[in-house]
């Protein structure tokens, strides 16, 4: 697994099985040289990569700096995200995901539906 850490203002980390970071490393880097946004990638998601491994008794252990980002000093929040899955300091998560969603119901109304966004498209 790899974990990404990107941004110092980003308050999760991004975790990516192998092959699937593998993928996005190959798709940022096929980007042309002279595409600015190529240097960004590298710089905040290449640059900023964090290879781990689940223990034996299927725990992912975190490196102090990377608990020291997100102010980790118990449990974290699992965000699963289908092919990925990000950490989050519990009160971090909680306060974004309510801050999205307050921010998502006001555009779309108290009665959306999220599975009606696969019906068509956005």
């Amino acid at each position: 697994m790899v974990i990404v850490y990107g941004a110092d203002t980003q308050k999760m980390l991004q975790v990516y099985s192998y092959d699937g970071f593998q993928k996005l490393a190959a798709e940022i880097n096929a980007r042309p040289y002279t595409d600015p946004r190529r240097a960004i990638l590298q710089r905040l998601v290449l640059n900023k990569a964090h290879p781990t491994e689940i223990d034996p008794d299927g725990r992912l252990v975190l490196p102090a700096t990377l608990r020291g980002r997100l102010g980790l000093e118990g449990e974290a929040y699992f965000a699963g995200m289908g092919e990925t899955f990000e950490i989050w300091k519990p009160e971090t998560f909680a306060a974004v995901d309510a801050a999205r969603m307050e921010k998502l119901l006001a555009e779309m109304g108290e009665d959306f539906d999220p599975l009606s966004l696969l019906g068509g498209e956005g």
